[in-house]
């Protein structure tokens, strides 16, 4: 090939080489648009749930402060029937041990 020659189709090869670069760029837009709006959809998400998490562990602390006094109660009550048991016994034992 003679020079004259060369130089349009090197200036072709050229243009499909920036050609082939232009789509891949366009391409590479497309996905970097892509993965940010997903991005910003796991983020929404990973907000919503972390508010979740917050209202769930402060339903869990308000649950165990109730079971803590149920259980500070029952103590209360269990006290108070083996104090009437025992005072029961006390009267059953000064009567002679019952009719």
């Amino acid at each position: 090939m003679n020079s004259s020659k060369m130089i349009p189709h090197k200036l072709k090869e050229l243009e499909e080489k920036v050609m082939a670069i232009l789509q891949l760029l366009a391409k590479a837009r497309q996905e970097r648009a892509s993965l940010e709006a997903t991005l910003g959809e796991l983020q929404a998400e990973v907000s919503l749930l972390r508010e979740r998490l917050k209202k769930e562990e402060t339903k869990r602390e308000e649950v165990e402060g109730d079971l803590r006094r149920l259980e500070a109660e029952r103590e209360e009550v269990r006290s108070k029937v083996e104090e009437l048991l025992s005072e029961l016994a006390k009267i059953e034992a000064l009567q002679g041990g019952g009719p």
